[in-house]
């Protein structure tokens, strides 16, 4: 589910399917890597978009994202590492809280394959009937027309190239490595406002320009940023437009620059899964963007 990683910066990737896929990993982290890491600085100054492409060629680019973006993610490259288990998403999610943050890194479709940074997607956790009980939203009008869907499983709201859904676990959770991070600060009432909002927005289009000051659409982490003014997530202007970049709403947050404050984070292997510490997850965020 790496959208938001079919950025106007690397559409042009998309032209030569050969060269993603057999791009070379990177290099391994090491505990010598990371004894070496000034976090605060380098997370303080990470994700600064370095633009690489003349502006002709990303007005031609703007003019295909509408094709660009469902051939991208309808080409599977290979299964993603978390996909189908169920016992990494039971840990990662065992414990969320209605509009906690999720972010996920998925290389195996070709949307998520070969682009600038590390995490390509964001949603937040909506929670189950229960959590929508407890905060005296169940039955208001934009929630009770998807009690089905949550009942069966639907459990955030994500901005993807076909719109605005509620999604269950096992869609979320295809992955290859995810975090949640806590939204703190909120009021119950707060909370309730933000969640019908979200319901309010199941079906909106998604914004193939990834571009803030566009009404036309919304993509991930701008849904989530018009829910939660308050978390302050980071904006920056790019390419004659304004977007928020999955990564550096992780990095700020690391460093409480956000409301968000980072609870886990688990990554996929082909054989298993295991959890993974802030300090190696923002290490590979700066490896991503070439700081490490």
């Amino acid at each position: 589910m790496a959208y938001f990683k079919i950025r106007f910066m690397n559409q042009t990737a998309l032209l030569s399917l050969s060269a993603l896929i057999g791009c070379a990993k990177p290099p391994e982290i090491t505990p010598a890597d990371l004894a070496e890491i000034d976090f605060d600085a380098a997370l303080t100054s990470c994700c600064a978009a370095i633009e690489t492409h003349s502006p002709a060629a990303i007005r031609l680019i703007d003019n295909e994202l509408n094709s660009l973006l469902p051939l991208a993610h309808n080409i599977v490259l290979r299964p993603s590492y978390l996909e189908g288990q169920v016992d990494a998403q039971a840990f990662l999610l065992g414990d969320a809280k209605p509009l906690d943050l999720i972010l996920v890194n998925n290389g195996s479709r070709l949307s998520g394959a070969n682009s600038d940074g590390y995490f390509g997607h964001s949603a937040l956790y909506t929670g189950s009937e229960s959590d929508l009980r407890g905060l005296g939203i169940w039955n208001h009008p934009a929630v009770a027309k998807f009690h089905q869907r949550i009942r069966a499983g639907g459990i955030a709201i994500e901005s993807i190239d076909l719109g605005v859904r509620l999604s269950d676990a096992p869609t979320l959770m295809e992955a290859d490595h995810a975090a949640i991070f806590r939204a703190t600060g909120l009021s119950r009432s707060r909370k309730a406002e933000a969640l019908i909002y979200l319901f309010t927005e199941i079906g909106r289009p998604f914004d193939h320009h990834f571009d803030l000051d566009r009404d036309d659409g919304v993509f991930c982490t701008e849904l989530i940023h018009d829910a939660l003014p308050e978390m302050r997530m980071p904006v920056r202007f790019s390419y004659g437009r304004r977007v928020i970049w999955p990564d550096e709403v992780a990095t700020k947050s690391f460093v409480q620059e956000t409301g968000f404050r980072f609870l886990t984070s688990i990554r996929g292997t082909p054989v298993g899964w295991f959890e993974e510490d802030q300090d190696m997850l923002a290490a590979r965020i700066l490896q991503a963007w070439g700081q490490l």
